[in-house]
């Protein structure tokens, strides 16, 4: 007992001046926990679409429908002039733009014969997004609609329209999308595609989805 006693003093006493201690009538070391904790798995860089377009979230249509500043400012991204016409297009094309800003996204799509501003896209069609998806087989994959959308994914409607996949919900789906409806102040969806929401979207609507990887994966 009076050995015992001694051997917790002199640990108690030791632990304050940093020597490591050995467990009576052994000569390994006590032993303390260092398992690293798990790390999180990277993800793809195209996901980083949506930190782009959640900025533009609540974002409306002024002084008339398909006008304004916000959405000339979609517009600019792609082929035509503005003016008064659908822009949900314009708003994906417009957040790939500003995400191919960044050089580290633009070293992960890892281009091979092309130049970012010649590979992006600048249609202001919906469905011409399946086009130029299909023009660019090294980078771009086109989906059935039985596919398990991932973030950072472009939805191509069946009636023309197009957003960027949030969140896969089993048989649904977040999107964010432009020139859409929100909903009311008594909580009733509006009729009019009047800004940029988020919209919960069964699959079975998708006529395909756009996933953008890196060149040659």
């Amino acid at each position: 007992m009076k050995a015992l006693f001694k051997w917790l003093s002199h640990l108690f006493a030791g632990s304050q001046n940093g020597p490591r201690q050995t467990l009576p009538n052994s000569s390994s070391p006590l032993k303390t926990s260092s398992t690293p904790a798990p790390s999180t798995p990277e993800k793809p860089r195209i996901a980083l679409l949506l930190q782009i377009a959640e900025k533009e979230i609540g974002r409306k249509e002024t002084k008339g429908r398909n006008l304004g500043p916000a959405v000339r400012k979609y517009q600019a991204a792609t082929n035509l002039d503005h003016g008064a016409w659908p822009w949900c297009a314009a708003f994906c094309a417009w957040t790939l733009e500003q995400w191919l800003a960044d050089p580290a996204n633009v070293k992960w799509l890892a281009l091979k014969s092309t130049t970012p501003a010649k590979w992006r896209p600048r249609t202001a069609l919906a469905y011409g997004f399946i086009k130029w998806a299909e023009a660019r087989p090294a980078t771009c994959s086109v989906l059935p609609d039985t596919a398990e959308p991932q973030p950072g994914d472009l939805a191509v409607y069946d009636f023309s329209h197009i957003g960027i996949v949030k969140e896969s919900r089993g048989d649904k789906f977040e999107a964010i999308e432009g020139n859409t409806s929100g909903v009311r102040a008594d909580g009733t969806p509006s009729r009019d595609g009047d800004g940029v929401y988020v919209k919960v979207r069964p699959r079975s609507l998708a006529r395909c989805f756009i996933r953008i990887r890196p060149s040659g994966s």
